[in-house]
């Protein structure tokens, strides 16, 4: 099951839970994975930890020097931005290979999409 609250997903399987937040500034962040979550909590552990500046760190924005890539758990991670984490993706655009994803929409379906060439979702839908 998946749940959106706030800026959080929570996707739940039988046995397991799995939190996605997006970070004031659109990136998707990797906040919990492991045992399932029964309650749905205000999720205060998935909240930026940092309130001061982080020594030589890159900050991403001038307006927000606490806000810092590198010390994210980003759910795809590249170069360019301050995050220096091996990257997930390297795309060379012909000038530089900076790549700053950000969220922008999403939509849960109430059907399954069958993949053939990949692995799929299979079973009933349960609310």
């Amino acid at each position: 099951m998946i749940k959106k609250i706030d800026n959080i997903f929570k996707l739940d399987s039988k046995n397991t839970s799995y939190i996605i937040r997006i970070s004031k500034y659109g990136h998707i962040l990797n906040d919990y994975y492991g045992a399932k979550i029964i309650d749905d909590e205000d999720f205060l552990f998935s909240k930026e930890k940092y309130s001061t500046p982080s020594g030589t760190a890159v900050s991403y924005t001038l307006e927000d020097p606490t806000y810092v890539l590198d010390l994210l758990s980003s759910e795809l991670s590249s170069i360019g931005k301050g995050d220096y984490k091996e990257p997930s993706l390297i795309i060379d655009n012909g000038q530089d290979f900076i790549l700053d994803l950000v969220y922008v929409d999403y939509k849960i379906n109430d059907t399954f999409t069958s993949l053939n060439t990949l692995p799929s979702m299979h079973g009933k839908l349960q609310e």
